[in-house]
């Protein structure tokens, strides 16, 4: 056993290395993407945050957002923290943008990250993989939070909000019918990524 470990250890530090000698002798070499490339974001100091469960109506959290370029998300990074222990899971979604509210979810969500692994303060950003959903240069999208299995209200993630920049929030208690949240008036914090 510890044989093989030592040589899944060498394939993958070495996977550089043989992916250049196969190069070398006129062979096609196919190295998976790794997701890191930053694309679309909102980031600053903290002005407030949104909380995601602390009512029914809070069950979805949606920001809208324009894609600068056009390219497919991979993943999405926030700094999501947590108030009293919540014990749900958030998923993360591109929405469309259905006149001034998410429409239909484009592609696939990111998979599911339980709360109980937020900090108890913002601090390093959670990051929410696996997603796949194409977007377009200049069309306006929404990247929704979607909470599974809590939302009694006591407990609860928060989503910080950057003073620099203005931005609309929007809830739902089933994903389908929005409200505006016209107290908060900054967007929240994320990174988006593509290959």
């Amino acid at each position: 056993m510890r044989k093989l470990t030592l040589l899944i250890d060498a394939l993958l530090f070495c996977m550089p290395c043989l992916a250049q000698v196969l190069m070398q002798q006129g062979k096609t070499v196919v190295i998976a993407p790794t997701c890191s490339t930053a694309k679309d974001s909102v980031t600053g100091t903290t002005a407030d945050q949104v909380a995601i469960g602390n009512f029914s109506s809070h069950t979805y959290i949606a920001t809208k957002f324009v894609a600068g370029s056009s390219y497919t998300v991979c993943k999405a990074t926030i700094p999501f923290f947590n108030t009293l222990s919540p014990t749900g899971s958030i998923t993360m979604y591109i929405y469309s943008d259905s006149p001034g509210a998410p429409g239909t979810q484009i592609g696939t969500g990111s998979g599911a990250v339980l709360e109980s692994s937020f900090p108890g303060t913002e601090g390093t950003a959670i990051a929410f993989t696996g997603m796949s959903a194409a977007v377009v240069s200049g069309t306006t999208y929404w990247l929704v939070a979607a909470l599974t299995g809590d939302g009694n209200g006591s407990a609860y993630a928060n989503w910080p909000e950057a003073t620099s920049s203005s931005g609309t929030i929007d809830n739902s208690s089933d994903g389908i019918s929005w409200n505006g949240l016209s107290s908060f008036s900054n967007a929240p914090k994320f990174t988006l990524f593509s290959n």
